[in-house]
């Protein structure tokens, strides 16, 4: 390994800053010491700021979809890509997978719902939402399925949302996934709605198509050909963590 000279470097300048910082840490001020926190701090912060852009999200849903469709007629949908926060600056204008969940919920009956969910990956929010949903009463089951990698990307949303649905009892499945499926039923399920989109549970910058039905077949199909078929196979999840062969 050879070392690249760098042309800029100007020594001179370089001493003045470290002799200003030796003088800095010579003078009265205590800047550097022993004494540690007296207590652990903690700041409660509520996500109103969240809410009000889910809610703006979901009224822009219930403004495209004022219903869910009958069984004989489904819907496809293309997203305007305006459904993220740019910065400091939150762009709301299109629902984003993650809003179809309360809004089918309720749409539902709002109460004891079985959800099956599965994505690549999820942002904060609507990993919240999810445990909401279950904390209120508003589903009693929820089945999701994402990926390992999902894991390693984002491990301060996956960690509490994987350890938040385990520990109440749900089921959590990470396999080499890459679907995106909002499959959800009301307590009985004799009514359903299952969404498949090209987005996942999370902010949308770009344009993506949504399948919508409430065709109780496809529920079904969903439900038992793909998720309970998988939930009898571990060998997914083991699979999933195999090293990669490497490239030749």
């Amino acid at each position: 390994m050879t070392n690249t000279p760098l042309d800029d470097f100007n020594a001179d300048g370089y001493r003045a800053v470290v002799d200003s910082l030796v003088s800095s840490l010579e003078g009265d001020d205590d800047i550097m010491t022993a004494r540690g926190m007296r207590r652990d701090i903690i700041m409660s912060r509520k996500l109103e700021k969240r809410r009000f852009l889910n809610a703006q999200k979901i009224a822009a849903l219930e403004g495209l979809v004022p219903e869910l469709p009958p069984p004989d007629t489904d819907l496809f949908i293309i997203t305007t890509g305006l459904g993220a926060e740019v910065g400091t600056h939150a762009i709301s204008k299109s629902p984003d997978l993650g809003t179809f969940i309360p809004y089918i919920v309720e749409k539902l009956g709002n109460v004891d719902c079985i959800a099956h969910i599965s994505t690549w990956t999820c942002n904060h929010f609507h990993s919240l939402s999810m445990l909401e949903l279950l904390d209120t009463g508003k589903v009693k089951r929820l089945i999701y399925f994402s990926d390992p990698y999902f894991m390693q990307r984002s491990p301060a949303i996956a960690t509490p949302l994987v350890e938040g649905l385990r520990s109440r009892g749900q089921i959590v499945k990470l396999w080499k996934n890459h679907t995106k499926i909002i499959a959800i039923a009301n307590a009985d399920e004799t009514r359903s709605c299952v969404v498949m989109s090209s987005a996942n549970l999370s902010s949308q910058p770009r344009a993506e198509q949504l399948h919508i039905t409430t065709s109780q077949d496809v529920y079904q199909w969903v439900k038992t050909e793909f998720f309970e078929a998988l939930l009898r196979q571990p060998d997914y999840e083991a699979t999933s963590n195999r090293p990669r062969k490497p490239k030749k």
